[in-house]
C-alpha cells in the first residue's frame, strides 16, 4: 500500500465501519426455533459432572463413530470470508475452500458455502473431513462433513437455548479430543463441556462470579482472543473487559483457563493492565499477552494508557508482577507510539514476536472510534528482539496492514490476514518467514481458516 502524501489516506470511512463491525460482532438477539433449539437438562452448578445432554443425547458416555473418509477428495482448508458490495454498504459472509494457505494454494470456488448470518466462527475438528461453525445469530454449533460424493454438507447441529443461549458473540471453542471440547459463551458467562462426535452437551457451569464485569454501574463484555494456547494439557486465552457500544476498556484484564482433566473453567485477573487480547508462548514456557490494537486505537484517541505486555506462568497460574516492559518506547526512539497486538509463528519456539505500530500521522481527523482506527490499514509490523526481555523493536519494512489479528495455525506455520477491501481481495501472511510474506490470495476478506480435510 502506498500513500500519496502525508495525511492522505486511501481507504474510505465506510470500509472502516464495515471492518469495525466484524471486529466486535453483532449484538442483535434472535430467538432460536425448531430443530435449532435442542433440549437439554438442568444446569450443573459446578464445573464437572454429567448433566443431561443437548440434542436429545446424554453427556459424553456414548461412542459415536468418526466420519468415514471419502476417496478422491484432496486437501481442503476452510476460510471464513466477508465480501463487501462496491459501495461497502452490504456484506456477504461465506466459507471458501482452498487446497492450502501457501502462496501456491488454489481456491475451489465451486465449494463456497454462503452463510445466512454474520460473524459466525469456524472451528477445526479433531476428525479428518469435518469442521464446526458456531452460528452467531442462533447460538447453534453446526457440524459439516463430506458426503459420499465428496460434497460438503451439514452433518449435525447442537443448540444451547435450553441454557439461555440464543445467539453467540464470537464465542470461544477449545477442542480437547474428538469427543471432548469446551465452549465459553461470553454473553451469558457460561462454560460448556460438549461432545463433538455425538453433538451432545455433557455439562455446564455458571461463570458469572469469576468475572468482574461491572464498573460504575455498567456491565462490560468479556472480549478475548480468538484462539487458545494449549500448554501442559490446559487451554489458555487472555481477555479484557470491553463495551462494544462505546469501545470503552477497563484497566484490568485476565486469563481464562480450561482444564480437560478437571472439566474446569478458571479465571486469573491482572490489575492495571488494559486490553489484553493476543498471546504467544515464549521459549521459556511462559505465556506473553499483549493489549490489542483496539486498546491502542483508544489510546490514540485520548484514552489514557499505552500498550500493556504481561507474562503469565502456566505452571503456577500467576501473572508476573515484575514483568512490565515499555514496548512503545522501543519503537524508533519516539516519545509517543501506539502499539498493539502480539503474534509469532507458534510452531517455532525461537520464532520472532511481532507487534503492530500505528502510523499515527496518517489517521484522518474525522476518525473518532478506536474500532475504526484498529481496522485501518495504517499499522506497521515491528519485530521484538526478545519477548522475555524486550530491548529493541525493529521495523520489518513490510507494507502497512489492518491492525486486527486473528492467528491461524496450519501445517507448522502461523498466518494472519491482510486485506485490500476496496479491491475486493485479501492475502494470508506467512509468519514462518522473516520478515512475514504474502501467501494465498483470496477474493473478499478471508480473515480466519481451519483445516477441513
Amino acid at each position: 500500500m502506498s500513500f500519496a502524501k502525508r495525511g492522505t489516506w486511501l481507504l474510505a470511512a465506510p470500509a472502516l465501519a464495515a471492518l469495525a463491525l466484524v471486529a466486535v460482532g453483532c449484538e442483535e438477539e434472535k430467538e432460536c426455533v425448531g430443530a435449532e433449539c435442542l433440549t437439554g437438562g438442568s444446569s450443573s452448578s459446578s464445573s464437572s459432572g454429567g448433566g443431561s445432554g443437548g440434542g436429545g443425547g446424554s453427556g459424553g458416555g456414548a461412542a459415536c463413530p468418526p466420519p468415514a473418509d471419502v476417496p478422491g477428495v484432496g486437501p481442503l482448508v476452510a476460510v471464513s470470508t466477508i465480501t463487501f458490495s462496491p459501495d461497502l454498504s452490504m456484506r456477504t459472509d461465506t466459507i471458501q475452500f482452498a487446497d492450502k494457505l501457501t502462496v501456491d494454494g488454489k481456491v475451489d470456488g465451486a465449494r463456497t458455502i454462503e452463510l445466512a448470518g454474520t460473524n459466525s466462527t469456524l472451528w477445526q475438528s479433531k476428525n479428518k473431513g469435518e469442521m464446526f461453525l458456531a452460528e452467531a445469530d442462533t447460538g447453534t454449533v453446526i457440524k459439516y462433513g463430506l458426503g459420499m460424493d465428496g460434497t460438503i454438507e451439514e452433518k449435525g447441529k447442537i443448540g444451547f437455548a435450553a441454557y439461555g443461549v440464543t445467539s453467540f458473540y464470537w464465542t470461544l471453542v477449545a477442542m480437547d479430543t474428538s469427543s471432548h471440547a469446551f465452549l465459553f459463551d461470553e454473553k451469558t458467562l457460561q462454560g460448556f463441556i460438549w461432545n463433538p462426535d455425538c453433538m451432545t452437551i455433557t455439562s455446564n457451569v455458571d461463570l458469572t462470579s469469576k468475572f468482574n464485569t461491572m464498573d460504575g454501574g455498567k456491565a462490560y463484555t468479556i472480549w478475548r482472543e480468538i484462539q487458545t494456547l494449549q500448554v501442559g494439557g490446559k487451554f489458555f486465552a487472555s481477555f479484557h473487559y470491553f463495551d462494544p457500544a462505546t469501545a470503552a476498556i477497563l484497566p484490568r484484564s485476565g486469563m481464562l483457563i480450561m482444564d480437560p482433566a478437571k472439566d474446569s473453567f478458571d479465571v486469573v485477573e491482572i490489575q492495571n493492565c488494559a486490553g489484553l487480547h493476543n498471546s504467544v508462548l515464549g521459549e521459556d514456557g511462559k505465556i506473553y499477552s499483549g493489549s490489542g490494537v483496539i486498546a491502542a486505537g483508544a489510546n490514540f484517541l485520548g484514552v489514557p494508557g499505552s500498550m500493556c505486555l504481561a507474562r503469565f506462568d502456566p505452571a503456577t497460574m500467576t501473572w508476573d508482577e515484575t514483568y512490565k516492559p515499555n514496548v512503545p518506547q522501543l519503537v524508533d526512539g519516539m516519545a509517543v507510539q501506539y502499539v498493539g497486538g502480539l503474534f509469532k509463528n507458534a510452531s517455532d519456539p525461537k520464532a520472532p514476536t511481532y507487534v503492530r505500530v500505528l502510523l499515527k500521522d496518517l489517521v484522518p481527523a474525522s476518525i473518532k472510534n478506536p474500532l475504526n482506527v484498529a481496522a485501518a490499514p495504517l499499522w506497521k509490523t515491528y519485530k521484538l528482539d526478545d519477548i522475555a526481555n524486550p530491548m529493541a523493536a525493529t521495523d520489518t519494512m513490510i507494507a502497512p496492514a489492518g491492525g486486527i489479528i486473528y492467528p491461524i495455525e496450519m501445517d507448522g506455520k502461523t498466518y494472519v490476514s491482510d486485506a485490500a477491501i476496496q479491491q475486493g481481495k485479501s492475502w494470508m501472511i506467512d509468519l514462518s518467514t522473516d520478515p512475514p510474506s504474502k501467501a494465498l490470495e483470496l477474493s473478499g476478506w478471508g480473515y480466519y481458516a481451519v483445516k477441513f480435510h
